[in-house]
């Protein structure tokens, strides 16, 4: 993928690289670089200024990020997150293992970053977060998650739990959202409670 076709996130402005993302982390989105950069903008939060930080006059023309608090997608607790590590979506590496270990499905952490950017699009986007069948394939396959499955037989099996809503438009195209208590409730943890017997 050529740098300069990367779209730029809309807090930071740093280029958005899907498949960059699905190696080092277990976030993507394809309007914000972190969790962070989401949840700076959508919530209004300011850059710190210097003097405010370090009671310095000299420092008054610097800005830092400040840190924002998230809530563990495994066990629900509060966490804090600065911009370096902003991707991150546990407080702990113990969760991150425990929804890999525990979920017992192939690239769990994959398929919860879907699940978090549906979350997303269901508490700020339009028509009450609805996503076309070809929106989730394109999700899946920048973050490279299509070849060991089709996402139809995954989102189905996740729609028997009540994570997934769906709704046909026509006899081929199907749309998909967040069901509305998974707004606030860490999926993480639902997805660890509801594994399926089988792998995904």
């Amino acid at each position: 993928m050529i740098l300069s076709a990367l779209p730029n996130c809309l807090c930071c402005e740093s280029r958005i690289n899907p498949h960059h993302s699905a190696r080092k982390s277990s976030f993507y989105d394809v309007d914000y670089c972190s969790t962070y950069c989401r949840k700076f903008v959508e919530e209004g939060h300011k850059m710190v200024n210097g003097m405010d930080k370090t009671g310095h006059k000299n420092m008054k023309g610097l800005e830092w990020w400040p840190k924002l608090s998230f809530d563990c997608e495994v066990c629900g607790d509060a966490y804090e997150v600065n911009k370096t590590n902003s991707k991150l979506l546990f407080c702990s590496n113990y969760c991150s293992k425990a929804l890999q270990k525990n979920a017992n499905i192939r690239k769990a952490s994959n398929l919860l970053a879907t699940f978090k950017m549906m979350q997303h699009k269901r508490k700020y986007g339009n028509e009450k977060g609805w996503l076309s069948s070809n929106s989730i394939y394109e999700i899946m396959k920048n973050r490279g998650d299509v070849a060991y499955n089709s996402y139809p037989s995954i989102f189905k099996l996740w729609a028997s739990k009540g994570l997934i809503e769906v709704r046909s438009i026509n006899n081929r195209v199907n749309e998909y959202r967040i069901a509305e208590r998974f707004i606030t409730e860490p999926i993480g943890k639902f997805m660890i409670q509801c594994r399926p017997k089988r792998n995904c």
